[in-house]
């Protein structure tokens, strides 16, 4: 009930203040509170920019305080078929859950139950609200009584008096197609994921193939250089002036190119260790795209599992 204030309130109003307490928009998903089940999960995500849905009827006065719909006249068929007097409300959920409607004359008439889901249009100046119900149907409704609480027995009884499915199998086939799009965009992120590590072996793979064969040069370098040290090592330990030098000089040519080796091979260790570190990433990015592939199809199964029964239900009706 929107006290200290008038009657009505606009969308671009209900924009405003989610946006000031930081709440998600409520009508932004197919659930009773948008993408959550009750209002106390709106808190966990914040409010989203730029929703197709926030410039439908911006201005729009569709919202009206509880207290001024009471006295509203319910039409079924056109017909008249009595007054709301009161609303039911499901604490679990924060939702206006049932209307209480006086049905026939105050002395002789009963009050019986009716859900806002079958509301089809609202007239405002008329104070009348029309629902999906013939008067017959409307008539064929268990009496509410107050003293009394609402059980799942009653409720069971009170649709089925309407022709309708339950409440409760309409937000488990909401909730069901929610998993299922939900398992639909994992297993989406999963190929994504797939692709992006595939790619990065087939790029990384045979560059580490390059990179051990340079490391396999260096080490040739190397080996050849320390032949060519040792014969000069030979020649100066065993020759005389002048051909001394030579064997100085096969020393010093044998460690320079030693050297050069010892850098080819170290630096190509750095970078295959480099790459090994990027074939690891793009191995982990394929397990990562088959976990969350597992996990969006375990998903989408609890969605179809939850859709089976309702959809069994339903065909063993119109047999």
């Amino acid at each position: 009930i929107m006290s200290g204030m008038s009657v009505t309130a606009t969308r671009q109003y209900e924009i405003a203040f989610s946006q000031y307490y930081g709440w998600a928009h409520y009508w932004h998903g197919p659930l009773t509170w948008g993408s959550a089940h009750n209002p106390a999960d709106l808190f966990i995500e914040p409010p989203s920019q730029n929703h197709p849905n926030d410039n439908i009827d911006a201005d729009s006065q569709h919202l009206r305080s509880a207290k001024e719909v009471i006295g509203y006249y319910i039409e079924a068929s056109k017909e008249s078929v009595g007054k709301i007097t009161d609303f039911i409300i499901d604490e679990k959920s924060w939702t206006i859950r049932y209307m209480v409607v006086h049905n026939g004359s105050w002395l002789s008439g009963k009050k019986c139950l009716i859900s806002p889901m079958w509301v089809i249009a609202v007239d405002w100046s008329s104070s009348k609200v029309e629902v999906d119900l013939s008067p017959s149907q409307i008539q064929n409704i268990p009496k509410y009584d107050e003293s009394i609480v609402i059980t799942r027995e009653y409720e069971n009884l009170l649709w089925k008096s309407c022709s309708k499915n339950g409440y409760w199998e309409t937000e488990k086939k909401k909730i069901a197609e929610k998993l299922i799009t939900q398992g639909e965009k994992r297993v989406n992120e999963s190929q994504y994921l797939k692709n992006k590590g595939e790619k990065i072996l087939s790029e990384k793979l045979p560059e580490l193939k390059k990179i051990k064969t340079r490391i396999t040069e260096g080490e040739k370098i190397t080996k050849e250089a320390k032949k060519i040290i040792k014969t000069g090592e030979n020649i100066v330990s065993e020759t005389d002036f002048p051909e001394r030098n030579i064997g100085v000089r096969k020393v010093v040519m044998g460690k320079q190119l030693e050297k050069v080796g010892q850098q080819k091979i170290e630096y190509y260790e750095t970078k295959k260790e480099q790459i090994k570190e990027w074939i690891a990433t793009g191995k982990s990015l394929i397990e990562e795209g088959r976990d969350t592939k597992k996990f969006g199809e375990t998903l989408k199964e609890s969605g179809r599992k939850l859709v089976t029964p309702a959809k069994q239900q339903n065909e063993s009706k119109e047999h």
